[in-house]
């Protein structure tokens, strides 16, 4: 579920503005059913899209890392390649880094793979064991000393290899920095060797933010040197900003409007926008606050003085 603004006063009503709630509520992309209606598209996205597109529809693979700011859209645009993917009844394993254990987080990849297992295969699985033959999978991720990097990256591209499209996305990797170096030296190993021979139809994408991003290349070199795309999110234009309110605003008008931003005027948008640094989050965090408190005072118009008056 994405991040969700509460309006801090009940029964906030935005009718006067001919809105039927306030648009700018939901943060980020997740829980947004039209997200595609809403979304504001930025250099990154063509990129994104051209390369998802060469690999679903092309004999070929990608790994890709996606740098950004907090709230800079990276998760939005994981999504996206998630979404194409998967448009094509292809395999995502899409995971949210919330760990520092390399044994954790690649058993976790594993998994994704293991729930899909029914009927005859695991069957087969519980008679070698029976049998005393050790799974491999578990014999290399029962410590880290029998952690074999090599050999875990051929077990999982065999798993790929069962799949026509797939995409390993690793998404808010920034958290896996403050893992001792040994756990980042086995895990960077093990994707390394991955990516190194991607199966046909494949993406793997890492997103970070560029603090933790800069420590992992200046570290892993050889890791990064065998990254096809390095794509950096940066902050957004005021033209971009403006694009997002009038998608949003126009999402939630219970009539159409010849003034496309209205309660907003450009300058207020702009505003906005210079007050959060182009940081998408932060306008968005912004904009749900001031069309709230502009109810809340029965405003006609949001324009940058009402705005300096509302946040001071």
């Amino acid at each position: 579920m994405g991040e969700l603004m509460v309006d801090i006063y009940k029964g906030t009503s935005y009718d006067k503005y001919g809105l039927i709630s306030n648009p700018f509520s939901q943060l980020a992309s997740e829980g947004i059913n039209n997200f595609s209606d809403i979304h504001v598209r930025q250099d990154a996205d063509s990129v994104l899209r051209n390369m998802v597109n060469d690999v679903v529809e092309g004999d070929s693979s990608a790994a890709i890392s996606l740098t950004g700011p907090l709230g800079s859209g990276k998760t939005q645009r994981l999504k996206m390649v998630s979404n194409e993917v998967r448009n094509v009844n292809g395999k995502v394993i899409f995971i949210r880094v919330d760990t520092t254990n390399p044994i954790k987080l690649t058993r976790d990849i594993f998994e994704e793979f293991r729930e899909e297992k029914e009927g005859l295969s695991l069957l087969i699985d519980k008679f070698w064991r029976k049998m005393g033959r050790e799974d491999p999978l578990d014999k290399y991720l029962s410590n880290k000393d029998n952690y074999r990097a090599k050999k875990l990256a051929e077990l999982l591209r065999e798993e790929f290899e069962g799949y026509d499209n797939a995409a390993l996305i690793l998404d808010e990797f920034e958290n896996f920095e403050n893992a001792d170096q040994e756990s980042k030296m086995l895990f960077f190993e093990f994707i390394r060797h991955f990516i190194s021979d991607l199966p046909n139809g494949t993406i793997f994408s890492i997103a970070s933010t560029p603090t933790a991003y800069d420590i992992y290349k200046s570290l892993f070199s050889a890791f990064f040197a065998r990254l096809h795309y390095e794509v950096s999110l940066g902050t957004m234009e005021k033209q971009e900003a403006k694009e997002m309110v009038k998608k949003r605003l126009k999402g939630k008008r219970t009539r159409t409007r010849s003034q496309t931003l209205y309660p907003f005027t450009e300058e207020s948008v702009e505003y906005i926008h210079d007050a959060a640094n182009g940081n998408p989050r932060t306008i968005l965090r912004l904009l749900h606050l001031v069309l709230m408190e502009a109810s809340r005072r029965d405003l006609d118009e949001i324009n940058s003085e009402n705005i300096s008056k509302i946040l001071e």
